[in-house]
């Protein structure tokens, strides 16, 4: 394995996902501990991002389980984005590097702690991303617009926006002045990378169906577009505020 250079807090964001988080907290513990990382060393943070089903009732049970000491829970009464759960995640780590990756279970902790050992093997600041493989022909089109629109708009590479996990040094925080607390997080916190000198690398993931629920952006027609037009909206918003 390799050897720590720094401790890893791993944000979650959980909008009604009470049959998941059984699992996913479990599988990421596991990755903390098959790397030998005490919890002084690893965080993990799971955002009950004022879920509608029974979601903080099965948190508050994980957080009194056996390896409670691995887990810092927050708890948002009112859901006001994926973003703004994210952003009040990360205001608990105390970590030196930081990240967050999805809850619904497409996204393997695996990976974000691969992203964690890329940083650890970098000599310079690096942002690590996910570059998905196994989404259906319409995601990927719906992603590789975004992704074209942003590097027109801003003159700069970007790929794969919301792409997971996202993990980074802790000190890319104090570059976020104003983050959008909706999906635009993720191209916002990429723009920053970008603009403080980091060398951003994206590691292979795979991205399989959910196993339980539905995606809350994606979920009908009129969700899709609604999110689709307030990410162009605050691309364009972002780029002409300077």
């Amino acid at each position: 394995m390799t050897e720590s250079k720094g401790s890893f807090s791993l944000v979650l964001p959980c909008y009604n996902e009470a049959l998941s988080l059984p699992d996913l907290v479990g599988r990421a513990i596991a990755c903390a501990k098959k790397r030998n990382l005490s919890p002084d060393q690893f965080q993990l943070i799971p955002v009950e991002n004022g879920s509608t089903d029974s979601s903080r009732q099965v948190l508050q049970e994980l957080a009194k389980g056996p390896d409670a000491q691995f887990i810092t829970p927050v708890w948002i009464d009112e859901n006001q984005g994926y973003g703004h759960g994210i952003l009040t995640g990360l205001k608990a780590a105390k970590t030196d590097v930081v990240g967050w990756t999805h809850a619904d279970e497409q996204c393997d902790p695996e990976d974000a702690f691969k992203a964690w050992e890329v940083i650890n093997q970098s000599d310079s600041l690096t942002f690590v991303k996910g570059k998905r493989h196994g989404r259906a022909p319409m995601e990927r089109f719906v992603s590789a617009g975004f992704a074209t629109f942003a590097s027109i708009l801003y003159l700069r590479k970007f790929s794969e926006i919301n792409a997971q996990p996202k993990v980074f040094p802790r000190a890319l925080l104090d570059e976020f002045i104003d983050p959008p607390k909706d999906f635009s997080l993720d191209f916002y916190a990429l723009l920053q990378a970008n603009k403080s000198g980091y060398k951003v690398v994206e590691i292979d993931v795979k991205f399989p169906p959910r196993p339980h629920g539905q995606s809350n952006w994606a979920s009908t027609f009129k969700s899709r577009m609604r999110t689709i037009s307030g990410f162009v909206g605050y691309m364009l918003r972002l780029r002409v505020g300077g």
